[in-house]
Formats: C-alpha cells, sequence, structure tokens
C-alpha cells in the first residue's frame, strides 16, 4: 500500500528560466553571508521537500550546497536540485 501511495505522489523535477534560477541562487548567498533561515524547497527522489534551513557552505565546483536544519542536521543539496 505504501509503495503505491509514494508512486502516486511522485512529481518530475520542474524546469526553472536564468531568472529563476538566478534569483535561488541570491537567496542561497544571501542566506550563507548572513546565516538567516531561508525556505528552501528542493527535488530529491522523485519529490519536492520543503524546509527551513540555513546554508553553510557553497561549493561552486561541485555545484553542491550545504545547509542545516532547525535541529543542526547537516543536508547537502546539488544546486540543480532546488526548487525555489
Amino acid at each position: 500500500m505504501r509503495k503505491i501511495v509514494k508512486k502516486q505522489k511522485k512529481v518530475e523535477r520542474p524546469t526553472l528560466t536564468p531568472d529563476e534560477q538566478e534569483r535561488i541562487e541570491n537567496m542561497l548567498l544571501c542566506s550563507f553571508l548572513s546565516e538567516e533561515k531561508k525556505l528552501i524547497t528542493y527535488y530529491r527522489d522523485d519529490h519536492l521537500l520543503t524546509r527551513y534551513m540555513t546554508v553553510t557552505d557553497i561549493n561552486p565546483i561541485k555545484n553542491l550546497i550545504t545547509c542545516t536544519d532547525a535541529s543542526y542536521n547537516r543536508i547537502p543539496l546539488k544546486f540543480r536540485g532546488i526548487i525555489d
């Protein structure tokens, strides 16, 4: 039963315009510099997930962003996985 529900909730990765990508980059950079929590929506395992997180590291070479959530769990995200 759970497998059926999971399959029904799957979504395709949204396509972002260059303007949306730039807006997301600016938001992530502001969170990194100010250590401010931001509401981040990201795509993982065919699902869209949303959390309040603080960006703690940005690796432009690997296109990887490391965030911490409210419980201080480290969450690595690929830049292309961030939707909003």
